[in-house]
């Protein structure tokens, strides 16, 4: 039984974490469109991507960093 409550509580990290760099991503397109919108060269708006999808990746990275690194 405690087995299973890890695995579900691993899943859990796992699926929060995936939520944090999805939110992420979309907070950078979101700001991405915005920028275009106003008139902002593309080169901008593409380092707005590439700058949000680095900053989800890491913020993934760190949330499950803790994770990896736990001994069994």
């Amino acid at each position: 039984m405690k087995k299973q409550l890890e695995d579900l509580l691993s899943f859990g990290r796992i699926v929060g974490a995936a939520l944090v760099v999805m939110g992420f991503v979309l907070l950078a397109v979101f700001l991405g469109n915005k920028a275009r919108d106003a008139g902002y060269p593309s080169a901008v708006v593409f380092l707005i991507y590439l700058l949000g999808a680095f900053f989800a990746l890491w913020q993934g990275w760190l949330s499950l960093k803790v994770f990896w690194k736990k001994e069994p």
